[in-house]
This record gives structure tokens, sequence and C-alpha cells, in this order.
């Protein structure tokens, strides 16, 4: 994860909201190591970082008043072709084609008020100006004490074409 510094962080302050409510084994004292099913003690950001590193999805951040991108983790600054400082300086709509943008308003707006938590095939603009599809899921969540969108993007472009082939066999 990159910190709005351009910094990278292997998890940083989403620890506290990826754990929050949920054990995740047996903790020592001081809660900073946890017990897993037959391995050693690890700390929260160990076992964090190292799930991040294995997750397929893009993860976002993005504070919902003034929609600039707060936190990016590596895989989303992938997906997106931007560095970890230039996708930091971007808003979430500059991060879609304009074309789009209405019916992106109102995912953005479905998802930050909870009327849906997934929603599917939204195109997304990378750096190169080419677009690809993504399913995102995003939840709120207050964040160094802003009000932010929480999002994991999914590439499916792949599945949005293999359906618009099987629309023309039809």
């Amino acid at each position: 994860v990159y910190n709005r510094c351009g910094k990278h962080r292997r998890c940083g302050p989403l620890s506290n909201v990826a754990t929050k409510g949920h054990q995740m084994g047996r903790a020592e004292k001081g809660g900073k190591k946890f017990l897993g099913s037959g391995s050693v003690g690890l700390s929260y950001a160990e076992t964090l970082g190292a799930l991040y590193a294995v997750n397929p999805d893009g993860l976002l951040v993005a504070e919902t008043k003034s929609l600039k991108i707060l936190l990016a983790d590596a895989t989303a600054c992938r997906m997106f072709g931007y560095s970890q400082k230039k996708i930091l300086s971007r808003r979430i709509f500059d991060l879609h084609p304009r074309a789009h943008l209405s019916k992106v308003r109102r995912y953005f707006q479905e998802l930050l008020l909870g009327k849906k938590l997934i929603v599917s095939n939204v195109p997304c603009l990378k750096s190169n100006g080419k677009i690809f599809f993504a399913d995102i899921a995003a939840r709120r969540r207050v964040l160094r004490g802003k009000e932010c969108l929480v999002g994991f993007f999914r590439d499916v472009t792949r599945r949005c074409q293999v359906e618009e082939e099987l629309k023309v066999v039809k």
C-alpha cells in the first residue's frame, strides 16, 4: 500500500480497518502477535502485508468529499498503469472515461450510500487511455479522521469480452 507521500507501506493505516472486529488467532500480550494454525507468531502488519501481496484485486481508498485517492496498493497501480505518486495525485473520476461519468457517478453514490455493495462492469481508464472493465466492491470507513470509500477493483475485461462475443453468436 502506498500513502499520499508515495511511500510504500506494508499495510499502514489500513491494518486497524482490515482487522477491526476480526480475530485471526490467539493474540499475545499487547495484541501485537497472533498465532495461526501451525504457524509461528506473526504481527498483524506482517500477516496483512502477506495477504495483500497475493490479492489479485486492486485496492484504492478515496476521500468522499474531495474524491482524492488517499491510498493505493501495487495491484491498483499496475491495473491503472500509474506510479504510486501519479495515482495519488488523481481523483476518483479521473480514473474513468468521460463518456461514462454519469453512470460512474451514480455507481459511486450507490456504493457511498450503501445501496449497493458491488457494482459490475464499470469502465475504468488506464493512464495510456485504454479502457478496462472492473467489478468494484466498496465500503465506507473513517480513516485518519476522514470519511473514505475503500474500494476493491477486480479486472473483468476478459469476462465482458466473452459476454459480448456470446451476444453476437446468439
